[in-house]
């Protein structure tokens, strides 16, 4: 259900409650200091992460009403994949194909994002997306860990699609990318 037809619902069982959601939420809404168009950016992404099927649609809605292009709320689904798993990442997209389509939307291509190779045994690309959200050391600690965890294979793995292959992309400036990836984390 989208947030207006939850709290219809809510008003058939408790209209007090109802009031206090629907105070709490005016409130909330008039709190963001974002853009428009970030902010509706950061609600799809938690609505996705939080595998939630009306809000999700809501949010694709209010992104196109607030100037997102759809390449931009596809962005922020792929995004979500690395946050919140594969299948929250496709039963988003189901439900954006249904609202959206796919007709003129065009993604990245291949050739944008050509391997950068190695540097002193990581990836080059991802360190270069690394520092640019938290520092060389930071990255370099961040695929240290996977290491640690994971493996070789694995570290590698995550450095070369789901850090350096996703952060790399240029539909979202690198800044609302992560703005949006600390709405998600929330």
């Amino acid at each position: 259900m989208t947030r207006s037809e939850t709290i219809a619902q809510i008003e058939k069982l408790d209209p007090h409650y109802a009031k206090i959601l629907r105070e709490f939420h005016a409130e909330m809404d008039g709190l963001i200091a974002l853009p428009p168009r970030l902010a509706r950016l950061c609600n799809l992404g938690a609505a996705v992460t939080v595998r939630a099927p009306g809000l999700v649609r809501e949010h694709l809605e209010a992104g196109r009403a607030a100037g997102a292009r759809p390449e931009e709320m596809l962005e922020v689904l792929f995004l979500c994949m690395n946050f919140a798993g594969f299948a929250a990442l496709s039963e988003a997209l189901a439900i954006f194909l249904d609202q959206l389509g796919s007709e003129n939307l065009k993604g990245q291509a291949i050739s944008d994002y050509p391997p950068a190779g190695k540097e002193g045994g990581y990836d080059k690309a991802a360190l270069e997306v690394g520092a640019e959200m938290y520092g060389t050391t930071r990255a370099k600690g961040t695929v240290d860990m996977f290491r640690a965890v994971g493996g070789q294979r694995f570290a590698e793995a995550l450095e070369a699609y789901a850090y350096a292959g996703l952060c790399r992309r240029r539909v979202l400036s690198a800044l609302d990318r992560e703005i949006i990836s600390v709405a998600l984390l929330s």
